[in-house]
């Protein structure tokens, strides 16, 4: 059977959807096609950015007519030219000469999650690497001609340590001290060197932001420097009135209790810096009307907000939550967690208002978390005071 002539609709040129699909019932009802036929000959007219998310669709849905031209005008119609736009603006986007892998990795990925496509990703990160990040990150990914979202954010940080471990330790300086004095300090083991009890301590704090791999996987065979305060006999790790607290659970009694029983499946820890005391790395900052105790965790690779605390936020715009193609976070155990949504939210810190991305998760145990992220899109690097 010849096919009638019709333009081929184009997900990046064809400007109007809507009159497109119009079009195209119109030609079915001339060529006397019945749903079938009408449906099964569509994907002649496509390109094949439209049949990649055709593919993606359900059998019932393909099949169905009314339920194919419905979501293809939802996907394509004039609510998704923006969203295209968004599309195309990831796929020019190029790694700038003072940017890491992670920041121009960040940069893609929120464009692609508010154009609503993950597709076309990796190809897209491939593409815009500076090439003297192209050997290593290639050499990462195997060589793969397909590889996932998460194996080239992997494969990303390893190229960051790559380059950075070829680089020198620079002078820092003291930022407590009046007069600063150059020194030499060692670059952090992934612990929170800086204490934060306000927004002005971390207007002045600085941070230092170490090579750690994204998925938080832990040294396992670091060691929790002894506490004696907590250590009253060789017996006991922590005296009971210690366990009793979860403020003075340790990252390492948690970790043990992780091998030795049989944890609790609706609670995961995020945190990689296992010499690092929670209390010594809280801050308050504000979010509408709302003051949150917030969590700054170096060895956390993502920003995450938990779900009651996302729900109980007091703002005056409503944020949207983009659920699609998410990607799931790895705990400190390895295990796989699930994220239920991604916001960008207005963080308030003293006088800055800093937007940045946080991932939704039910099964947290605490109500904001900054991770490296957040750190390396505003630029920050921890230093011992």
């Amino acid at each position: 059977m010849e096919l009638p002539k019709l333009e081929k609709f184009n997900a990046f040129e064809t400007e109007n959807a809507d009159m497109w699909i119009q079009r195209y019932e119109l030609m079915c009802e001339f060529s006397k096609w019945d749903d079938v036929q009408a449906t099964r000959a569509f994907t002649c007219f496509i390109d094949d950015y439209v049949l990649a998310w055709y593919m993606l669709l359900d059998n019932e849905d393909r099949n169905n007519k009314q339920t194919l031209f419905r979501k293809f005008t939802e996907r394509f119609g004039r609510k998704s030219i923006e969203k295209v736009g968004l599309w195309k603006d990831a796929a020019d986007l190029k790694q700038k000469q003072y940017e890491t892998v992670s920041q121009f990795i960040s940069r893609i990925e929120r464009l692609c999650f508010l154009a609503g496509q993950t597709l076309m990703m990796e190809q897209f990160i491939l593409r815009g690497l500076r090439p003297e990040f192209v050997v290593p990150f290639v050499t990462a990914t195997g060589l793969k001609q397909n590889f996932s979202v998460s194996e080239a954010i992997d494969a990303a940080l390893l190229a960051d340590i790559t380059m950075q471990l070829a680089s020198k330790p620079e002078p820092v300086t003291s930022a407590i001290e009046d007069n600063p004095t150059p020194q030499i300090q060692p670059r952090s083991d992934g612990k929170c060197d800086t204490y934060c009890n306000s927004y002005e301590h971390f207007e002045n704090a600085q941070f230092y932001v170490p090579p750690v791999n994204v998925l938080n996987h832990v040294y396992r065979q670091q060691k929790r420097p002894p506490n004696k305060r907590l250590q009253r006999n060789k017996f006991n790790f922590y005296p009971r009135s210690a366990k009793s607290n979860p403020s003075h659970n340790s990252t390492k009694h948690r970790f043990m209790n992780s091998r030795n029983s049989s944890p609790n499946p609706n609670i995961v820890n995020l945190f990689a810096n296992s010499g690092c005391s929670r209390a010594d790395c809280k801050i308050n900052v504000r979010i509408g009307s709302s003051v949150i105790h917030t969590l700054v965790d170096t060895g956390a690779a993502v920003s995450v907000i938990n779900t009651k605390t996302y729900q109980s936020l007091q703002v005056d715009t409503l944020y949207p939550v983009d659920k699609s193609d998410l990607l799931g976070v790895r705990g400190v155990n390895d295990n796989f967690i699930r994220v239920l949504g991604k916001v960008t939210l207005p963080v308030e810190i003293g006088k800055l208002t800093l937007f940045h991305d946080f991932y939704i998760l039910d099964d947290v145990n605490m109500p904001l978390i900054l991770g490296r992220d957040f750190m390396h899109d505003q630029r920050l690097s921890p230093k011992k005071a």
